[in-house]
């Protein structure tokens, strides 16, 4: 079934948000990746996969001095024979490295937070004084509303969540006429 229609019939079934509060909130997600960059891995989970990687780099020159005793190298020898030898991270990679591959992206997971923030700056950035005025008019009033609309994606297989992912988590993350309204700055 394609998107279009897919949302058709949601708008139908919960008329409360026109397709506009749909495509801002699936913009702000890609917003929220590209250019905010949220959903990376957390900085624990970074520090796991050095702690690994640095792990893994010792297991292997363990490995390697155990080679070089059985075979009688010393350690001079080895250092010679590592200064000649080719580096292959010194090649270029015949990727691009300035494209993301997608499936890191869709890799990526926002929290309710996350997203509610991201939504509120990619408001301010498209609508500016507005914002307040523009996504009242599409019956966004509270965090729970962008809630609502992603759970109204998920459940038609327009976005996914993960299994900690919870409705509540949108709601009351801020008050609307304070971020856009109280402390709009020109």
């Amino acid at each position: 079934m394609s998107d279009s229609l897919t949302i058709y019939r949601l708008l139908k079934k919960d008329p409360r948000y026109p397709i506009e509060a749909y495509q801002f909130v699936r913009e702000g997600l890609t917003y929220a990746t590209e250019v905010l960059a949220l959903g990376q891995k957390s900085a624990n989970d970074l520090q796991k996969t050095l702690t690994q990687q640095e792990a893994l780099e010792q297991s292997s020159s363990d490995f390697q001095k155990e080679i070089d005793l059985i075979a009688g190298i010393t350690a001079s020898e080895r250092a010679d024979e590592t200064e000649s030898s080719f580096d292959l991270a010194e090649l270029d990679d015949p990727q691009d490295s300035s494209e993301t591959p997608t499936a890191e992206i869709e890799g990526r997971h926002l929290t309710g937070q996350e997203l509610c923030e991201a939504l509120r700056q990619y408001a301010l950035q498209q609508y500016g004084y507005m914002a307040f005025s523009v996504l009242s008019q599409w019956g966004i009033s509270a965090t729970r509303d962008f809630g609502s609309i992603v759970y109204n994606l998920i459940e038609i297989g327009l976005m996914r969540k993960s299994a900690e992912d919870r409705q509540e988590h949108f709601n009351d993350v801020y008050d609307f006429h304070e971020v856009f309204i109280e402390n709009f700055q020109f």
